[in-house]
C-alpha cells in the first residue's frame, strides 16, 4: 500500500542514499578520479534548473571527492552570485584561478556578477561581445544583464533583451519568467500570462507559481491562489512563505481554524518572522485577543520600526484596549511612512531616462531606505550611480547603505570613488 509522505522527509531519504550510493559505487582510484566531475556534471544541470540547494549539495560531494577542483570553486562561485552572496563569489573565484581555472571564464563570471548587481555602467560594454560568443553560458549572460537592467530601471534596455532572449530560446522558461517578474507591478495581466507560459514549459517552476499565486490573489481569486500557493510549497525555499500565503487565503476564505492551525505551526518555526506575526495578529484581532497582539508586536515594532504593518496592527490592538495615547504614536508614524513612500512614488512619475534624473533617483531612494525599504532603496541608488557616477549625495549614500549592512568592501570601493571626485572645485549642488 502506498503512503504519502512529507516532501522534505522524501527529500531527505534521497540525499541520503544518493551520498551512500555515490560512495559505495565510486571505490578505487579510477571511480575517485570520475567522482568529481561527476558530482559538478550533476551540480550544473541543477544551477541550470536554478535548484541551488541541490547544486550545493553535489559541489560539496565533487569537494569531498576532489579537494582541488577548479571546476568545484568556479561553479560554487556561480551559485554565490545566483545567491547574491558576493564575498563568497570573490572567494570562490580566486581559488579557482590559484587552481588553473580557465581564465576568460572566470572574468566572463566577474562582469555577470558586477551585471548582476546593478553595476551596468562599468560592464556594459562587454554585453555585445558576450552575445557574439557565449560559450554555454547564454542564459546565464542573459539573466544577469536583465537583473542588472532591472536593479537600475533601465527597463526598456531589460526587454530589449528579453525580446531577442524569448525569440532565440523558445523552448526556455526563464525569459518568460523574468518578463513576468518585470511586469508584475505594471501589467498584472501581461505577467499572468508570462507565469502560464513558464508553467506550460515547466511544470515544476515553483517560483513561477508562486507569483502567479500573488497575482491572482490580488485579483481575489482566492480559490485559485490557494491552489498554486499549494503548488509552490514543493520548492523547500518557498515553503514557508507559501504555507503563510495560504493561510491568508483561508483567512480571506473564512475558514479561521485552519488559517490559525498554519500559523501557529509556522510561528513556532519562525518566532522572529514579522510577515508571520502579522498575519496572526490579523486573526488575533478579530477574536478580540488585543493584550496578545500587543504582547507579540511589541518586540517586533522595537526590532524594526519602519514596518508600517506592524505598527498598524499595534496601534489597533492598544487602541482597542483603551490605550489611546499609545496607539496614536503607532498610527501617526505609520500614516507618516506611507505618505513618505507615496510621495517617492509620486516622484517616479517624473523621471526621464538620462542623468538630468539622477538628483530626483537619489531623492527616491533615500525616501526608501529612512522607510524600512533598504533593498529597494539600493536599486535606486545604483539606477542614480549608473546615469552620474560622480554624483556626490549618491556616493555617500551607497557608502552609507553598505556600511550599514556590514559590506566594508563595497563601502570601501565607493568611499574610494568618493574622494575621488569630491574635491574643492567640484561644482555645487552635484
Amino acid at each position: 500500500m502506498e503512503t504519502a509522505e512529507s516532501p522534505k522527509r522524501t527529500g531527505l531519504r534521497r540525499r541520503w542514499l544518493a551520498r551512500c550510493g555515490f560512495s559505495l559505487l565510486l571505490t578505487g582510484a579510477v571511480a575517485v578520479s570520475c567522482a568529481g566531475p561527476f558530482a559538478n556534471w550533476q551540480a550544473r544541470s541543477r544551477i541550470g534548473r536554478r535548484d541551488l540547494r541541490e547544486a550545493a549539495w553535489w559541489l560539496d560531494v565533487a569537494q569531498d571527492m576532489a579537494p582541488h577542483n577548479a571546476q568545484t570553486q568556479f561553479l560554487r562561485a556561480r551559485v554565490a552570485r545566483l545567491r547574491e552572496r558576493s564575498r563568497d563569489v570573490r572567494r570562490h573565484l580566486i581559488l579557482a584561478r590559484e587552481l588553473g581555472y580557465d581564465t576568460e571564464r572566470l572574468q566572463r563570471e566577474e562582469w555577470l556578477t558586477l551585471a548582476q548587481q546593478g553595476q551596468i555602467d562599468v560592464v556594459v560594454k562587454h554585453l555585445g561581445p558576450l552575445l557574439a560568443d557565449p560559450g554555454p553560458d547564454i542564459h546565464e549572460i542573459c539573466e544577469a544583464y536583465v537583473t542588472g537592467f532591472v536593479r537600475v530601471r533601465m527597463h526598456d534596455k531589460a526587454f530589449e533583451l528579453l525580446s531577442v532572449w524569448s525569440q532565440d530560446y523558445p523552448a526556455s522558461p526563464r525569459p518568460y519568467y523574468l518578463q513576468g517578474i518585470i511586469e508584475k507591478e505594471l501589467f498584472p495581466e501581461s505577467a499572468e500570462k508570462r507565469f502560464l507560459r513558464v508553467l506550460e514549459l515547466d511544470p515544476e517552476h515553483h517560483q513561477a507559481a508562486f507569483e502567479l499565486a500573488g497575482l491572482l490573489l490580488q485579483r481575489q481569486q482566492t480559490v485559485e491562489a490557494f491552489r498554486y500557493f499549494r503548488r509552490a510549497e514543493a520548492e523547500p525555499e518557498l515553503l514557508v512563505r507559501a504555507r503563510l500565503k495560504q493561510a491568508q487565503c483561508l483567512r480571506l476564505l473564512g475558514r479561521t481554524g485552519d488559517a490559525r492551525a498554519t500559523l501557529d505551526d509556522l510561528f513556532r518555526r519562525r518566532p522572529n518572522s514579522p510577515e508571520i506575526a502579522v498575519e496572526l495578529s490579523r486573526l488575533d484581532l478579530a477574536d478580540a485577543r488585543y493584550q496578545v497582539v500587543v504582547d507579540r508586536l511589541t518586540p517586533f515594532v522595537e526590532r524594526i520600526p519602519k514596518h508600517v504593518h506592524l505598527r498598524r496592527l499595534l496601534g489597533a490592538a492598544l487602541r482597542s484596549a483603551g490605550r489611546v495615547d499609545e496607539a496614536e504614536t503607532h498610527l501617526l508614524e505609520a500614516q507618516r511612512i506611507v505618505a513618505a513612500l507615496l510621495e517617492a512614488n509620486k516622484l517616479k512619475a517624473k523621471l526621464t531616462p538620462g542623468p538630468e534624473s539622477v538628483p530626483v533617483r537619489h531623492r527616491i531612494a533615500e525616501a526608501q531606505i529612512y522607510n524600512g525599504r533598504p533593498q529597494e532603496g539600493l536599486i535606486w541608488l545604483m539606477s542614480a550611480y549608473n546615469r552620474n557616477a560622480e554624483h556626490l549625495p549618491t556616493l555617500r549614500s551607497l557608502v552609507g547603505y553598505y556600511e550599514s549592512q556590514g559590506d566594508s568592501e563595497s563601502a570601501d570601493y565607493f568611499r574610494r570613488q568618493l574622494l575621488q571626485f569630491d574635491q574643492p572645485d567640484q561644482v555645487a549642488g552635484n
